[in-house]
């Protein structure tokens, strides 16, 4: 099973290049910027923690990144210390910058974007849910488009986007019940 999956990774790094073109670099790497430090991700949060209707979800966007970024940054990378895929591939041929960070597993990228989508449709907050999702998928799949990230990297992200953005609403709703009420 282990080597499937690894020769799932394999093969999408080594065929990605096949469908590179200079209009889609450009915009992969638009995309990664906007998830780079969830900088996308903040600047909704300013709007929703100034409006204060919307306060509370800011505040639960805010703690689930901050869980997925100890958890995924912090935790998971090093202790799995899995080398990103770009650190193989010779020099001119890479796309983009290659990351300061070595360390590739889980696509951090894809967590925090997939734990606010997760916040955001948890609370039905579909008028910002449904675009928050098409730009979290296209962030992630930037990842594996620019070859900084293995396919896994960036499932097992989204995996910890979903779960850290999951018990961050419970963790909220239980304080607001218990303590707010």
């Amino acid at each position: 099973m282990i080597n499937m999956i690894k020769n799932i990774d394999d093969y999408i790094v080594d065929n990605m290049p096949k469908i590179h073109t200079k209009g889609l670099i450009i915009t992969m790497r638009i995309f990664t910027q906007l998830g780079n430090q969830a900088k996308v991700w903040f600047a909704m949060c300013i709007p929703l923690l100034i409006i204060k209707s919307t306060r509370l979800l800011a505040c639960t966007v805010l703690l689930a990144m901050l869980i997925t970024v100890i958890t995924g940054e912090g935790i998971i990378k090093h202790c799995v210390c899995r080398v990103r895929p770009c650190s193989a591939i010779e020099e001119e041929k890479h796309v983009v910058k290659k990351p300061t960070t070595i360390y590739s597993f889980p696509s951090g990228h894809s967590a925090s974007s997939f734990t606010v989508c997760t916040v955001l449709i948890m609370n039905r907050m579909w008028p910002l849910a449904i675009p928050a999702v098409i730009i979290g998928l296209l962030i992630a799949f930037s990842r594996l488009y620019l070859l900084v990230h293995y396919l896994t990297d960036v499932i097992v992200g989204i995996i910890l986007g979903v779960l850290c953005g999951f018990f961050s609403v419970q963790i909220m709703d239980y304080v607001v019940t218990h303590y707010f009420s």
